[in-house]
């Protein structure tokens, strides 16, 4: 073989050879199996779609062969439903979570061979901001508020909200039972209660997974009761104050009787000791905040507020009235103020009755006692009553300073010689 032959056959065998070893690389690579892989096995999203930092989750999703989304939750968005051979990024949000809870799904991708992949989703819930205008609508028997208006109350929230009247309440109906977010006004309508028992149901208005109640409760017709008028259900002169003030003269004295109330010292009844103090006052009444410890005994009275914390009584045993009867009553009491304190006190009622001259039906217009503005005398009582028409046993009577429930100022007051009356009473 000459020269020239033996660089021909070298070249020709190496180019078969070449081309030996294509053939086998292509045959090798088809007999790869199915491949389709993610970068990310989880995603968490935010309430609002995306990521903390505010954008899309995102992957890196590769494969061998073509591939496609088998199965996304609806409220995923996915940039790619499908795909050839080869590396793509994956961007995947999500509509915002109004269900009230996290919620978790699956994205599912499946290569033309079969083979699946699946990255899971969760997404955080949306915080519930909801205003309910009222947690409790107390009614008459006519079905009017308080005011003597058809009752309405306000939502204002976040969420898409529906509300839902208990079975057996075709007495309460409403102009809308569910919103969008914002601020929507419900009108209710009540129908009269024509029976001898009060009625209640408790609406709920539902936001996502959470339930937000509303009390709803209307007076019963009663009949007047067998008292006359001049009848007397409650009383409570505190002669028990004036025995402890004997027993204990230093420590429990007449403020009120006293020139600039300058005999200042009264018995908490919250104090270490005085446990009988408390149990003879609880017989009668309760004390509307205890936790404020700001009620005290004088001599033949009590004494209530200090800095920051306000109190009021309430009528502790419900008046002796028949079931299904009812009756008007005058409530009278003496008040008096600390020196020159500018509280003011108010009468309240829960359950059955209306004032009959007040701010509304359940709240009395307030009441000023005298101003003890001269430091060369005592301080002064002043006695005060109001009229409440309709009640009954499930009646509760409370005497407040009407700044009770403020966390800041001086209200201190005086109480003495709370009376029920029954007055001329009809239908």
């Amino acid at each position: 073989m000459n020269l020239r032959n033996k660089f021909t056959y070298i070249a020709l065998s190496a180019a078969l050879f070449c081309g030996q070893m294509v053939i086998t690389g292509c045959d090798n690579e088809k007999e790869l199996p199915p491949y389709i892989d993610a970068t990310e096995t989880e995603l968490v999203l935010e309430d609002n779609g995306l990521t903390a930092d505010g954008s899309a989750a995102t992957f890196q999703l590769g494969a061998n062969d073509g591939w496609k989304v088998a199965y996304a939750p609806e409220w995923v968005h996915i940039n790619y439903e499908s795909g050839d051979r080869g590396r793509i990024t994956i961007h995947v949000t999500a509509d915002e979570n109004f269900t009230g809870e996290e919620r978790k799904g699956v994205i599912e991708f499946q290569l033309n061979g079969g083979k699946p992949e699946q990255v899971g989703v969760t997404q955080k819930m949306k915080a519930i901001e909801m205003a309910i205008s009222t947690v409790s609508i107390p009614l008459s028997k006519e079905g009017a508020d308080i005011f003597g208006a058809s009752p309405s109350f306000t939502v204002e929230t976040n969420y898409t909200w529906s509300m839902v009247v208990p079975e057996g309440c075709d007495w309460i109906s409403a102009d809308a039972k569910s919103g969008e977010p914002g601020l929507t006004t419900v009108k209710l309508n009540i129908s009269p209660n024509t029976t001898n028992s009060p009625r209640k149901a408790d609406i709920v208005i539902l936001a996502g997974k959470t339930e937000y109640p509303i009390a709803v409760r209307q007076q019963g017709t009663y009949t007047p009761d067998g008292m006359t008028a001049g009848h007397v259900y409650f009383t409570e002169v505190f002669d028990w104050a004036h025995q402890i003030a004997l027993q204990f003269p230093d420590k429990c004295q007449d403020q009120v009787g006293s020139i600039n109330g300058k005999n200042g010292k009264t018995l908490p009844i919250y104090g270490g000791g005085n446990e009988q103090i408390r149990e003879i006052f609880g017989s009668t009444l309760i004390d509307l905040n205890p936790t404020g410890s700001c009620l005290y005994v004088a001599d033949g009275y009590i004494k209530m507020g200090k800095s920051s914390n306000q109190t009021g009584v309430c009528i502790k045993n419900p008046l002796d009235i028949p079931e299904g009867q009812m009756a008007d009553i005058e409530l009278s009491f003496s008040i008096a103020k600390n020196g020159t304190d500018k509280v003011t006190v108010s009468v309240e009622i829960e359950g059955d009755g209306a004032m009959a001259q007040g701010e509304n039906s359940i709240l009395s217009l307030p009441l000023e006692p005298i101003d003890n503005s001269d430091k060369t005398i005592n301080w002064q009582w002043k006695n005060e009553s109001v009229i409440i028409k309709g009640v009954t046993a499930d009646t509760r009577i409370m005497i407040r300073s009407t700044q009770f429930g403020l966390n800041s100022g001086y209200y201190r007051w005086f109480l003495d010689n709370i009376k029920v009356t029954r007055i001329q009473t009809s239908n």
